[in-house]
């Protein structure tokens, strides 16, 4: 993604393959099942939503959305002219006058339909959580920065595993981005695909997703649980965390039973002055607003509701979100990761996140009726 990876509560192997930043298109064209149009009124939870959140979330897609070319999803093929970068552009010139809480909740509603989606006959999805790494890193290497994360190699070296490269086959090579301080901190980094790096005088740097080795992902839930080294229910990303700091002599070697490697690269503050990691969208994700899709059958860049009920840590969330990211185990109609932000709180959040419930996509009605009062 580009880059959602998903953090973890039930298993690893369901939530440390969640989403990974890097999309793999699937090999064959999903069925796509639309349950029928609505007016967004009759969403659950529209009343109680914020409208100028909604409308800033959906201007953060304008620019992209006005300029890209019809796609071959389903849903494009199926609804062109309302997909199209000129209809887009209507709507987003719309919807920039409408600047009120009023003002956008009619635009929205006179604007806009909610297709119900649904696919083999289930209308019930899975909806996980996933957040922006964070570590404390530095430019140069000290004793006590000394675990590096890598910027992208020459294509040669893409055939090496997490071990070859961990015993030093990249080394030396100035291919090192940062150092950190903590290498269980740089495989986390690693299977979230994008993070923040917190720098010594406080400040800090965004790096993102720029490409990976030949080898596939593998979870190491599955090594924990294959080995014992905890209970089926303890494994959890927190508890893999903690076992790993406490038994430095094994972490190296468990880590890497899985050989897939992510390399980075420095990501630029988002024009809009937006704080987080560059989703596969190529702009920057909005806690609590963004998602991730399965982009062989969305667009990125449009928008859903969500309608997922609520669960022991985490209040219902029956709200508007945006399609700004993808990854490889986001596959399906009824299928989405949330993005959370930053730091302990989000990771807790998108660690507790395993939700089931419904989705919609709003789509631009035709024709449009461009009003805002």
């Amino acid at each position: 993604m580009s880059f959602a990876l998903s953090a973890f509560r039930l298993t690893l192997l369901l939530l440390l393959a969640s989403c990974t930043n890097t999309w793999q298109q699937t090999s064959e064209p999903k069925i796509l099942r639309q349950t029928g149009l609505s007016a967004p009124v009759t969403l659950p939870g529209w009343e109680g939503e914020d409208f100028i959140a909604m409308r800033q979330a959906m201007l953060h897609s304008c620019p992209r959305l006005s300029r890209r070319a019809l796609g071959k999803t389903a849903l494009e093929q199926k609804y062109p002219e309302r997909l199209n970068a000129a209809r887009w552009r209507d709507i987003c010139a719309g919807l920039k006058d409408a600047a009120s809480p009023q003002a956008a909740r009619h635009f929205f509603e006179n604007n806009f339909q909610a297709l119900a989606l649904g696919e083999q006959g289930r209308e019930i999805g899975l909806v996980t959580g996933y957040y922006e790494a964070e570590l404390r890193a530095s430019k140069t290497k000290t004793a006590t920065y000394r675990y590096p994360i890598y910027a992208l190699p020459d294509e040669r070296d893409l055939d090496l595993t997490r071990a070859d490269i961990d015993n030093g086959a990249l080394a030396g090579r100035g291919l090192e981005l940062l150092w950190a301080d903590d290498p269980v901190s740089v495989f986390t980094l690693h299977i979230q695909g994008s993070g923040r790096a917190v720098l010594p005088d406080g400040t800090a740097m965004h790096i993102g997703f720029a490409g990976k080795n030949r080898h596939a992902y593998y979870s190491i839930g599955k090594t924990f649980g294959a080995e014992k080294l905890l209970p089926s229910a303890q494994i959890n990303m927190d508890a893999i965390e903690d076992w790993l700091r406490q038994n430095p002599s094994q972490a190296a070697r468990v880590m890497q039973t899985n050989p897939s490697y992510i390399f980075f690269r420095p990501v630029p503050r988002d024009p809009d002055g937006i704080d987080g990691p560059i989703g596969a969208y190529g702009i920057a994700l909005i806690a609590g607003r963004s998602i991730a899709v399965d982009r062989s059958l969305y667009p990125l860049g449009v928008p859903f509701w969500l309608d997922i009920p609520a669960q022991s840590d985490i209040p219902a969330k029956q709200q508007f979100a945006v399609a700004h990211d993808t990854g490889s185990a986001i596959l399906g109609a009824v299928r989405a990761d949330y993005f959370f932000g930053a730091g302990p709180v989000a990771k807790r959040l998108a660690g507790a996140m395993i939700g089931r419930g419904r989705m919609h996509i709003l789509l631009p009605t035709a024709p449009l009726q461009l009003t805002g009062r």
